[in-house]
């Protein structure tokens, strides 16, 4: 089974992913905050972080930059997700994120994200 973390600090947004992927059969854990979503990573190991960009305690940039620098975590793969219009995909990238998604979420393009991102790390 598949686990993935979802971090968003709007309780709606992590209620709707979890639901969203728990009913397809992934594990779901979650974070509210970036320091939290940090701690979860390094303990939980999820092949997948879904992570809002702007977190009320830490930029989703900052979150994704840590975890790529942390060898022990070159598996899991990260989708920034923002609702903004300014963010762009090439800063998401940039700060070595796996894919990105700009909200308003499409049910079946967030599941079709995390399946082949998820069937990647089971690949390796």
């Amino acid at each position: 089974m598949h686990r993935v973390l979802v971090v968003d600090d709007v309780e709606d947004n992590v209620f709707w992913l979890q639901t969203l992927l728990e009913t397809e059969g992934y594990e779901v854990a979650t974070a509210s905050s970036g320091w939290a979503a940090l701690d979860l990573v390094e303990s939980l190991h999820p092949n997948l972080v879904l992570l809002d960009i702007l977190l009320a305690d830490m930029i989703g940039y900052a979150v994704t930059e840590r975890i790529r620098q942390n060898p022990n975590l070159s598996e899991t793969r990260i989708v920034l997700i923002t609702a903004s219009s300014v963010l762009e995909r090439d800063e998401a990238v940039e700060a070595g994120a796996d894919a990105f998604m700009r909200r308003p979420l499409d049910p079946d393009q967030v599941l079709a994200i995390v399946k082949d991102l998820c069937n990647q790390t089971a690949e390796r």
